[in-house]
């Protein structure tokens, strides 16, 4: 079932965090998005993460919190896939924080794998993904940085099935940022479901503006983008 309404927990400092890091930018000219629509705001979480490991833990927390609601009643092991290149460390965090941070309420381990942006030729392993699907042991969790069109979340349950892992509707699917720009009717109508939102883009602008770390100009351009 999906999880529509954002799961996810933004206090100050994890705004804070965003901006000061360029989680989120405003760009006075707007660039052209991989949907090929174009915005003043952009999501990135690449380097702006990876070089900040705090907001990449506060992050990765929301990520496990989400995994662990949403699955809370499957006894498999949540197996986290990144969506290459951006969830790929969102799917680490996540998995390292249930290790070294142990619920003594929880007894379910969690785990990572990696996905490839293109397939190998070489070596031993030829899949999308770096390891044999077992889903007799684990429910498999996506894992994406940002959602515009959907497109690439499709693409990617494609990859999974010709990799052999469970069809699209048996996996769960967790988007970080929706842009709210109409991607989650398109994954269902892809046959996606079991999606989570974890924040979307209107509470984190908001919430910029709200604490003042954007001026009202840079929120109310933003939030134009969004209005019918």
């Amino acid at each position: 079932m999906d999880t529509l309404v954002p799961v996810g927990r933004l206090d100050e400092v994890t705004l804070k965090l965003m901006c000061e890091c360029g989680f989120v930018q405003y760009r006075p000219k707007p660039v052209i998005l991989t949907s090929g629509k174009t915005s003043r705001v952009y999501v990135s979480g690449r380097d702006d993460l990876t070089d900040n490991l705090t907001l990449l833990h506060r992050i990765g927390r929301e990520v496990l919190r989400a995994v662990l609601l949403a699955t809370k009643d499957d006894l498999r092991a949540p197996c986290l896939i990144g969506i290459p290149t951006a969830g790929t460390p969102l799917a680490q965090a996540a998995a390292m924080i249930r290790f070294m941070e142990p619920d003594a309420a929880l007894t379910r381990k969690v785990i990572f794998r990696v996905m490839r942006e293109t397939l190998k030729t070489h070596g031993a392993h030829h899949s999308w993904v770096n390891g044999p699907p077992e889903p007799e042991k684990h429910v498999y969790c996506m894992i994406d940085n940002v959602i515009t069109d959907g497109l690439s979340k499709i693409e990617t349950a494609q990859k999974l099935e010709e990799s052999g892992y469970p069809p699209r509707n048996e996996i769960h699917w967790f988007i970080l940022v929706d842009r709210g720009q109409g991607a989650l009717e398109n994954l269902r109508a892809a046959g996606i479901h079991n999606v989570t939102v974890i924040f979307t883009l209107k509470d984190i602008i908001a919430g910029f503006a709200r604490h003042g770390f954007w001026t009202a100009e840079m929120a109310q351009n933003a939030l134009s983008e969004f209005q019918n």
